[in-house]
Parts: C-alpha cells; sequence; structure tokens
C-alpha cells in the first residue's frame, strides 16, 4: 500500500508489477528474472534471498533496485535499502522486559539466515549481556518459518521446561499469536503466568482482545519511502547508494507484566 500511495503521488506514470513470494526462503532469481523480462524501470525486493550473480545482472544492466526491509549481511552487497532498525527494536523490547524483573527469558526465532532474523536475535542477546544476565540458549528455538504453527510448537517446548521462562519474545506477531493461542488451550495466563511480545504491530495486534506489546515496524512508511528513493534514481538517473534506517518503536499494551 505505501508503495501504491507513492507512485500515485508521483508526477510520473508509473505502474506496479507483483511478484509473490510464496516462502520465505525462496530464491528471489526466477522473479527477477521475470520482472526483467518485462523491461521493468526498477525493482523493489522485499526479499534478500538473491544470487550474486543476479545481483551482478542487476547492476550490469543499470536497473535500479532498492531492497525493503532488508538488506543482505554481505561485504559487497552495495544497494540501497529501506528498513528498520531490527537490532535496536529487539533490544529495546529486551530491555523493557528486563526493567520490569525479567531475567529468564525466551527468544523464538527463524532458522533463515536473513538480516531481520539476526539483527533481532543479536538485539536480544546484547540487551541481556548489556544488564548482566545470562542467556539461556536452550530457551533460543529456531524454526523454519514464522507463522502461528510455529508459535505453537515453540510454546509447547517452552513450557515444558524444568524452568519455562517468564517472558517470552517472538520474531514477530504472528508467532506471539501462536504462543498466546497455546496459553489459552493451556491454562496459562497472559501476563499473570507469562509475558509475551511480537515484532511488526500488524493490524491485529491492538484489536482488544490480543493487545500485544510489540515493537512497531511502520511498514507501509518503509514501503512509501523505498519507493520514493526508488523513483528518484529512475528518474534523476542517481546512482548512489542511499540507505535509509527508520527508528523502531515498543508499542505497550496488555501482554507484559512486572514481577
Amino acid at each position: 500500500m505505501g508503495v501504491e500511495e507513492q507512485i500515485k503521488c508521483d508526477d510520473q506514470k508509473f505502474f506496479l508489477l507483483i511478484s509473490n513470494i510464496s516462502d520465505i526462503n525462496d530464491n528471489i532469481d526466477p522473479h527477477v528474472e521475470a520482472l526483467l523480462s518485462h523491461k521493468v524501470a526498477g525493482i523493489l525486493s522485499t526479499s534478500e534471498n538473491i544470487s550474486k550473480n543476479y545481483m551482478a545482472l542487476l547492476k550490469e544492466l543499470g536497473i535500479p533496485t532498492v531492497f525493503v526491509d532488508c538488506y543482505k549481511k554481505d561485504k559487497d552487497f552495495n544497494f540501497s535499502y529501506v528498513t528498520v532498525d531490527d537490532f535496536k527494536g529487539a533490544y529495546k523490547i529486551t530491555e523493557y522486559l528486563i526493567k520490569n524483573g525479567h531475567k529468564n527469558i525466551g527468544f523464538i526465532n527463524s532458522s533463515a539466515q536473513f538480516s531481520f532474523t539476526k539483527d533481532r536475535l543479536k538485539g536480544f542477546k546484547t540487551a541481556m549481556r548489556d544488564n548482566n544476565l545470562a542467556i539461556n540458549e536452550e530457551n533460543v528455538l529456531f524454526f523454519k518459518g514464522i507463522g502461528i504453527n510455529e508459535g505453537l510448537q515453540a510454546a509447547d517446548i517452552l513450557f515444558n521446561r524444568n524452568i519455562a521462562p517468564t517472558a517470552i519474545i517472538c520474531i514477530n506477531d504472528e508467532v506471539a499469536y501462536g504462543v498466546l493461542d497455546f496459553c489459552y488451550n493451556h491454562n496459562i495466563k497472559v501476563p499473570e503466568d507469562v509475558s509475551v511480545t511480537g515484532f511488526d504491530d500488524n493490524i491485529y495486534s491492538s484489536l482488544s482482545f490480543v493487545g500485544l506489546t510489540t515493537v512497531k515496524d511502520p511498514i507501509r512508511e518503509v514501503g512509501r519511502i523505498a519507493t520514493d528513493v526508488l523513483l528518484k534514481k529512475i528518474i534523476r538517473k542517481n546512482g548512489s547508494r542511499i540507505v535509509k534506517i527508520i527508528e523502531p518503536e515498543v508499542v505497550i499494551r496488555d501482554t507484559i507484566k512486572a514481577i
């Protein structure tokens, strides 16, 4: 929606083509190739799972490309990107839990090696270390997917530990919904028995029966800014690299309790 809004605001007549990625782990080379076959003026990518060969091809062809809410952790990656500071967001939410008395904190992550999974995990661990707290690696779980089912599976593991964590940080809101659902079905009260947080602040998290404390990832605004960067590159032939990192915000609701 942010991309479309920004395109409509621009005086130039550009049209949006969308190539949908069905799975977070999908290689996006075929999608890039399909867009190139349509002779697109530029590309916005919401995935960094693109091969070096195709990145080199984009550079060779001079196709302006901007990565949206992601970037590749590679010294050779020199594309423009717009993203939220995932490290800082995870750091902030972890620190908030620590200030509320939590020391035994679980973290549910994705095994996919992407910028947001790495940065959020690093933010969590750094906040724990900065507050002189031990990290129980058994309570740091990795799953291929990042949806409700993974939250259910993770909660089943964490609540069967000898000492269950008093708080759980989820890689995103969908995983958190899975944890909340598990708690509801097993008479585990949130936040009385366990505190739960998400990341992204999607449209369901503010509903009164959810009330999820989370980190706001203003993805619509990210899309708008990334499109503005891309359009300037296309129109002005600006080949310089542009990086914009947006400050995250912790949204406090009902799923955290001080202990």
